[in-house]
């Protein structure tokens, strides 16, 4: 899972936003939202924290927007200032995870007021129109904040950068993070309108937060205490692997990045190996505990003021904010003493006993605390000094078995730390390179994989440099094509070969020499079922790198050889136009759209260079550009529809 990078270090600012350019972070939590404008000024990146109107707010920091919804008496569903003193809450978080499709009780239950929800929808107290409606109008209050603080400065705002959990990742549902994302992107479209939306998980934006350099009234004074306990004692010889973890209010999110130093040992650089589609998450945390302690209320206390005729609207709400404020400097682990909640009426509270507050607690951390133990054991085997942040005492013996130096920090003594996600994802638009740039020194490859196994290397497709490159090749059987998969792979550390007459040498994969490579997966994979049988090759042509691009277009295509390795012509050859584009938080090239174009001309069988025409009534018929007139000038064809696909403009408009 944890690799390092020893790609050489630049510290150039790219010009990905421009002169009065801003990206904008947005930190959609379980409990609270944030938003954070990155934008460059003289060189460096700058960060501004969007202030909230706090007129009747509870929040720790003006920069908080609360992110639940109420569901009131006359089953109406509210959010903002209305929703707090209200008691049946429900995570708005949770309920973007309902309408994008992801229903299974084992992960809503696992959600702040998931069981909530799922019951209201049951008894028919709320539908998905009210949800979306809410969802809506939270989105819409975020981005009226983030517009007047750029109005104000004078800053165009040019992308929205959206946090996600990582759990959406996990093997039980392997299309719940494409649902949760298209919905929300879907949802914030007309708000946003063209503004281009980039995506990254919440761990991966903290480390940004952490790692990067930029301009920052609030955190600059934190900045060489934070650096000091996190690195002090550790070799930086090779970098120190800093372990990112957030614990949130649903979620754990892990992240590890390998952090650069210079001779003065001032932090120059991070670079993080671990792309989209890493399980690097797992469900609870402490929003899951206000539920446990919500049940014990109503079941103790509520219970009999209810009897009484006593019991308030808000009464519950006051209760679990009071234990909300009370449990961020809570020690779970030792802690031994009645927590008295304060409810509506001053006079009036509630004891939780201590026996109570270890179980809620433990119960709610005890699957992200297992996922963080076994992750941190992972990153002590690569035998290198590494650093933990955000995390507690139960994880403070897992290196010292191995012998390596770990220290260990929490980022919430920190003022205005909860904006740490916000702003890692608004820097990480700032901070981004363009695709040319990570191209440099990377190199492309075809892994075969079988079953859940791959092999440890991949031939070579294309790099920057590369000329006519040999095809790969890849041997497909029966036996093995409905196992077999396909996948595109970077090395981001590629070294081509000193002499041009040498071929180009594989891309190692997984562990080598006792460390592990950085070699990751690009994106894009092919099922063997769609391949002729036989042996395949892939060729990489068409490729456009050019500075000013947003992408690097190339042309993969694969198709079948003959005995004789000459190319035989086969219904089942294919070719795709691929859009390599920078991946804003770990800046390594990622695979964006694809087209699928045609291979064959249906009447010559001749191969598609360019031009091609595509029937929209026949299946599978397309035709080069010479037999497009002659075929259409049938009587059988002239009501046909044909869709003109050109690789040239294609490429020209990448």
């Amino acid at each position: 899972m944890f690799s390092s990078v020893n790609r050489a270090q630049s510290t150039r600012m790219p010009s990905t936003l421009g002169d009065r350019g801003a990206s904008v972070g947005q930190d959609f939590g379980s409990s609270s939202s944030k938003i954070s404008l990155a934008f460059n000024m003289s060189g460096s990146p700058h960060l501004l924290r969007v202030p909230f109107d706090q007129n009747g707010l509870r929040t720790p920091t003006p920069y908080e927007l609360p992110s639940e919804a109420a569901l009131t008496g006359n089953g109406e569903l509210i959010v903002g200032k209305r929703a707090i003193a209200i008691d049946m809450r429900i995570a708005l978080k949770t309920i973007l995870t309902y309408v994008a499709g992801i229903r299974r009780y084992s992960v809503l239950s696992n959600l702040p007021g998931g069981v909530t929800l799922l019951q209201a929808v049951g008894d028919g107290r709320i539908d998905e129109e009210q949800m979306t409606k809410a969802l809506t109008q939270h989105f819409q209050q975020l981005r009226e904040a983030v517009v007047e603080v750029a109005e104000n400065k004078g800053l165009e705002l040019k992308a929205l950068v959206l946090s996600y959990p990582s759990y959406l990742h996990s093997n039980e549902g392997e299309d719940d993070f494409d649902k949760y994302i298209n919905t929300y992107i879907d949802l914030l479209r007309p708000i946003w309108g063209d503004i281009i939306i980039e995506t990254a998980n919440e761990g991966q934006a903290v480390g940004l937060y952490i790692c990067e350099r930029f301009e920052d009234p609030f955190s600059d004074v934190h900045r060489g205490l934070r650096n000091r306990m996190l690195f002090d004692g550790l070799s930086r010889a090779k970098g120190v692997n800093l372990v990112i973890v957030d614990i949130g209010s649903s979620t754990l999110n892990l992240q590890c990045v390998t952090v650069y130093f210079d001779e003065q040992n001032e932090m120059i650089k991070s670079q993080s190996s671990v792309l989209q589609g890493s399980v690097t998450g797992v469900q609870g945390g402490s929003g899951m505990s206000n539920d446990a302690v919500r049940t014990i209320i109503e079941e103790r206390c509520l219970a009999a003021l209810t009897e009484q005729g006593q019991l308030r609207e808000g009464e519950l709400a006051a209760l679990l904010a009071s234990f909300e404020e009370q449990k961020k400097e809570l020690d779970y682990m030792h802690y031994g003493d009645v927590m008295h909640l304060r409810a509506l009426t001053l006079c009036r509270t509630f004891p939780l006993q201590a026996d109570d507050i270890v179980k809620v607690c433990r119960d709610a951390f005890a699957a992200p605390l297992a996922f963080l133990t076994t992750q941190l054991r992972q990153v002590a085997q690569l035998g290198i000094d590494f650093s933990v942040l955000l995390c507690g005492d139960s994880v403070g013996d897992v290196a010292t078995a191995s012998g390596i130096g770990m220290n260990r920090l929490f980022l919430r003594n920190e003022r205005y730390s909860s904006s740490a996600v916000s702003g890692g994802l608004a820097l990480s638009y700032a901070r981004m390179p363009r695709p040319h740039e990570a191209l440099d020194t990377s190199a492309i490859g075809v892994q075969e994989i079988h079953g859940r196994i791959g092999l440890d290397e991949a031939p070579f497709l294309f790099g920057k440099g590369s000329r006519d490159p040999p095809p790969c090749l890849v041997k497909v059987s029966p036996r093995k094509a409905k196992r077999l998969k396909l996948s595109l792979v970077c090395d981001p550390n590629y070294h081509e070969p000193e002499s041009p007459a040498q071929p180009p040498s594989p891309l190692p994969i997984g562990p080598a020499a006792g460390m592990f490579t950085v070699t990751y997966d690009l994106g894009w994979d092919l099922s063997a079922t769609e391949l002729p049988m036989g042996t395949i090759a892939f060729t990489a042509r068409g490729t456009r790198v050019n500075s000013s691009y947003e992408h690097i277009p190339f042309r993969l295509t694969y198709y079948k050889l003959k005995a004789d390795e000459t190319q035989a012509k086969h219904r089942k050859d294919r070719q795709w136009l691929l859009m390599l584009k920078t991946d804003p938080v770990t800046k390594l090239l990622v695979v964006g759209d694809t087209i699928k174009l045609p291979m064959w001309c249906s009447s010559c069988a001749q191969e598609i260079s360019d031009d091609a025409w595509v029937c929209e009534v026949c299946k599978d018929e397309e035709l080069c550009f010479l037999c497009y007139a002659r075929v259409t000038s049938r009587p059988s064809r002239r009501d046909h529809s044909f869709t003109l696909l050109s690789m040239d403009s294609l490429l020209r408009s990448a």
